[in-house]
């Protein structure tokens, strides 16, 4: 042992006088954790008899005693606890804002003015990439956004077309429109 270990042992109880010698410990003495213990009393168990098993046309449980409240009914052979997850539950995931925006510019073209639809459209194109690169929610919303922006802007091009055709039927007809 070296001087440090038992520092506080050899101290001395006041200044001026001598250090309380440490003894060490005989062969005879027997450590601390081999100290007799106090008998610890013994309870008689009783024996309890488990039912005999089922006979051919009794009920499987027959022997058993009924659910106690408030703990259901016996588990049916061959079942598993189920047990909680572990940690805490994960934070939810952000939405992607480019993805909302993309939705409903997209609907509001459809409504409005279908030439934004284009708008939508692109907006909902660049929302999928960050939703993929950012592991983001908001893949629907992206999705729609382009769906609705491509159709709003298809009927737009149909509308167009169609005006063309009816002004060059009618100017060619002598109809002033």
């Amino acid at each position: 042992m070296s001087d440090n270990d038992d520092y506080f042992a050899q101290r001395p109880a006041e200044p001026g006088t001598p250090p309380t010698p440490v003894t060490p410990p005989t062969p005879d003495t027997p450590p601390a954790s081999q100290a007799p213990q106090p008998p610890v009393q013994q309870y008689p168990q009783q024996a309890q008899q488990p039912p005999a098993p089922p006979q051919a046309g009794q009920q499987p449980y027959a022997g058993y005693p009924a659910a106690t409240p408030g703990y259901g009914t016996p588990p049916q052979y061959g079942t598993q606890p189920q047990y909680a997850g572990y940690g805490y539950p994960y934070a939810p995931q952000m939405t992607n804002g480019l993805a909302v925006a993309a939705m409903v510019v997209s609907l509001v073209s459809l409504v409005t003015c279908p030439l934004i639809g284009i708008a939508g459209a692109i907006m909902g194109h660049v929302a999928r990439r960050q939703v993929a690169e950012r592991h983001e929610e908001g893949a629907g919303m992206a999705l729609t956004g382009i769906i609705v922006g491509w159709v709003a802007t298809g009927l737009m091009v149909v509308g167009v077309l169609i005006w063309i055709v009816v002004l060059a039927a009618a100017g060619s007809s002598g109809v002033t429109v």
